[in-house]
């Protein structure tokens, strides 16, 4: 289901590796799920725009939005990236998200993907269902 271990699927990796970090019990995975559904091979800008409806279902709006707050907060922070050059320990923090933001007027979410992670992210949605995205994505370790 994964890719191989070889190094250019590192960051993918990486990527997989974040993902399954214990989430915050009101997180919900069908905000990076909905989101990575609007990548595509041949898009320029790596933009989506989804609403609260997408991926929460029940809470009035104030509930709804903390909760989307909670998830943004965690979806903004950096992926650790770590690996060996010469026998020496080489880290690098790569944010998943350029621009990441939640309207409660509107009820809009929308973002813009780190163009950098462009192949990385295509490579995890076409090599996963839904199913087995939400399933690793509530993984605990």
């Amino acid at each position: 289901m994964l890719p191989s271990q070889a190094p250019s699927t590192l960051r993918f990796q990486a990527i997989c590796s974040f993902a399954a970090r214990k989430p915050p019990s009101r997180w919900k995975p069908a905000f990076f799920i909905q989101a990575l559904s609007f990548l595509h091979q041949d898009a320029q800008r790596l933009t989506f725009e989804i609403t609260f409806d997408d991926v929460l279902w029940d809470g009035d709006a104030d509930s709804r939005y903390a909760q989307l707050e909670e998830a943004q907060t965690r979806l903004t922070q950096p992926i650790k990236y770590e690996t060996l050059r010469l026998g020496k320990r080489h880290s690098q923090y790569i944010p998943i998200f350029t621009d990441l933001s939640i309207d409660q007027k509107t009820e809009l979410i929308t973002g813009v993907f780190n163009y950098y992670l462009k192949d990385y992210l295509l490579d995890l949605s076409s090599k996963l269902t839904i199913d087995e995205l939400e399933s690793l994505l509530m993984m605990r370790q």
